[in-house]
């Protein structure tokens, strides 16, 4: 069975602890680009999901909440017509360091 990464509820934890994803990646110990690759879809192999797992424990929110439910998921998230929303474009907006500002 392979697992994927929930983006909305990665991106909200990111998010809280003021990171951008280059900084959560070093933090986790992963390149930034195996992180975009998770966060778009492709299927996690068991060390990568462990150390995001792990990166996550680490960090600290800026608001006291360190909620990681649903963050990983069995399989990959549906569109409205049933098929996969593996590789969706993006529909958050990015300040200069990269954090989530807020949604379109």
């Amino acid at each position: 069975m392979s697992a994927y990464l929930n983006r909305e509820a990665f991106d909200l934890l990111v998010a809280r602890a003021a990171l951008t994803n280059a900084e959560f990646a070093n933090e986790a110990g992963i390149s930034p680009v195996t992180l975009s690759h998770a966060r778009n879809g492709r299927p996690l192999r068991p060390s990568t999901l462990r150390r995001i797992a792990l990166g996550l424990t680490r960090i600290k929110t800026v608001n006291g909440l360190n909620d990681n439910d649903d963050l990983v998921m069995a399989t990959p998230p549906k569109e409205s017509n049933g098929r996969d929303r593996v590789g969706s474009v993006a529909t958050e907006k990015e300040d200069e360091r990269g954090r989530v500002r807020h949604r379109q």
